[in-house]
């Protein structure tokens, strides 16, 4: 207790010790014993983006999807707290790493939608579903970004003159 904890793989809620948390941190969670700011490491895979690199299985097949993930999510924790830039930011970078992966597309789409594009939001929820994404979640979130989109503008009124 008290020293600073990652995992990594695949999260098994019922060995985590009762009422930690786990916050998207790097290529792994952050094990924590409240919820709290974490600091993401300093992390670089600003050579990811070089396609002159040969293919390499492991960073592809493990490294690359299990940080394009963290990113995701760490930008939905970012987006649950109100900060849209940072969100935002994190989410660029995994589309960067990953075009067209299907969660990083979710979350770009659900920034989208709370700023307002509900149409765009809609394009990139259909990628995500053409991708893998999971089709009952991105469907619901379709139909409320359409509704949105439906919705009638507020009336426009003159002001009074006094």
């Amino acid at each position: 207790r008290g020293a600073p904890v990652t995992w990594t793989g695949m999260v098994l809620l019922e060995h985590l010790p009762r009422g930690c948390a786990l916050v998207p941190s790097g290529i792994g969670y952050r094990v924590l014993e409240r919820a709290a700011e974490v600091e993401d490491p300093t992390l670089s895979f600003r050579m990811a983006l070089d396609s002159t690199l040969p293919f390499e299985e492991a960073f592809e097949l493990k490294i690359r999807p299990m940080y394009v993930s963290m990113l995701a999510q760490r930008a939905l924790l970012e987006l649950q707290r109100g900060r849209v830039h940072e969100a935002q930011a994190r989410v660029d970078v995994a589309r960067q790493l990953k075009p067209g992966d299907p969660l990083a597309n979710e979350v770009a789409g659900d920034l989208l939608a709370v700023a307002g594009r509900p149409s765009e939001a809609v394009d990139l929820y259909a990628e995500a579903l053409r991708n893998g994404g999971d089709g009952a979640r991105l469907g619901e979130k379709s139909r409320r970004a359409m509704a949105l989109a439906m919705a009638p503008a507020a009336p426009v009124t003159a002001p009074k003159n006094p």
